[in-house]
This record gives structure tokens, C-alpha cells and sequence, in this order.
């Protein structure tokens, strides 16, 4: 019988780990506009460990979300929000500033709570995660084929969300408001 050390010595702090599928776990370090992140993966069925992002390559304020559904990832960095393969490879970049945590998706389309207007001095995502800012989201919907984007619910003085983790269930968006966590 023939034993393999799958990790040793390994040093971690401050890391995140998230299933992506039934075999691989990627360990994400925690997001900042400040220090640069990476992103690594462990695929468990070959033992392979990849190094999917590494420090101040695309990594200031690194978060990286897979969506199952769509079968793409949701990608921030240097206050850019792209569309990026399972190796994390980006393929497309949204025009809007917002984060893959205020996204979801089906096969055929991208949701996304998109703030309005942000302050140019913020430390993002950062000065977000912190809950030091709140945005006043309209609600986009973009094609993945077109990638063509609508706004379908727009912010007002009646109603006012900064949304978070959207879960598309038949037919209709789920999300929290950061305002009222409801």
C-alpha cells in the first residue's frame, strides 16, 4: 500500500474555503483593496494543487464566486467585476462596479444589484464588507449570450436596496437587503 501526503506544511491564515464541485475546494484568501489576494485550488479525485490567481495578479480586492448554474465564476479585482472561467481565467468584464456576492445567474442570464453611484475614495470592497458604506442598487439584468444589460428594478426614495446574495428559485429573485437585513 502506497501513502501520498496530500498537504504538508502548509501555512494558512485568514483563508477561506469553498466548494466549488464534488472534487474541488479552493482556498481564497480574504478579500481587500489593499493587500493583493490569491486563489488556489485542490482538486481531490487527482491531488492536484493549483495556484489559480497569484498575489498582485488581478488580486487587489480578489473575490471569487463559481456559479454552478451558469457555469461561470463572478470575478472582482482592481474594482472590476468579470465573468471568468473555472480556472478563473476572466473572459469578460461588466461595465458596472459591483461584487460577485450582489450576483446570480441561470443559463441564460446574469442578475446583479448594481450600486448607483460610489464614492471614488472608498477602499473596495473593503469599506463595503465593513459595513462602513451602503449602495442604492438597481436590480440588471444581463444576457449571457448578448451580454446586453437592462435595468429591471431601479432604487428610490419609496424603496431603497443594497442587495445581497440573490437565489434565483422559479421564476423569482431571493436576495437580502443590507439596509433591513431582510
Amino acid at each position: 500500500e502506497i501513502e501520498k501526503t496530500l498537504l504538508k506544511n502548509l501555512a494558512l491564515e485568514d483563508v477561506i474555503l469553498e466548494w466549488i464541485n464534488t472534487y474541488d475546494l479552493l482556498f481564497k484568501s480574504k478579500p481587500s483593496g489593499i493587500v493583493p489576494g490569491e486563489l488556489w485550488r485542490l482538486n481531490l479525485d487527482n491531488l492536484n494543487w493549483a495556484n489559480l490567481i497569484a498575489s498582485g495578479e488581478k488580486s487587489k480586492g480578489l473575490i471569487w464566486k463559481w456559479n454552478n448554474e451558469a457555469n461561470i465564476g463572478f470575478m472582482f479585482y482592481d474594482n472590476v467585476l468579470a465573468l471568468s472561467d473555472d480556472e478563473a481565467k476572466p473572459f469578460f468584464s461588466l461595465s458596472t462596479l459591483t461584487f460577485p456576492d450582489k450576483c446570480a445567474a441561470d443559463s441564460k442570464n446574469i442578475y446583479c444589484f448594481v450600486p448607483g453611484a460610489v464614492d471614488g475614495n472608498l477602499v473596495l470592497p473593503d469599506d463595503y464588507l465593513q459595513k462602513n458604506v451602503y449602495f442604492e442598487d438597481n436590480l440588471y439584468k444581463i444576457s449571457l449570450e448578448s451580454k446586453e444589460g437592462k435595468i429591471i428594478f431601479q432604487s428610490d426614495d419609496d424603496l431603497t436596496i443594497d442587495g445581497v446574495n440573490p437565489q434565483l428559485m422559479n421564476g423569482k429573485i431571493y436576495f437580502v437587503n443590507r439596509y433591513d437585513s431582510r
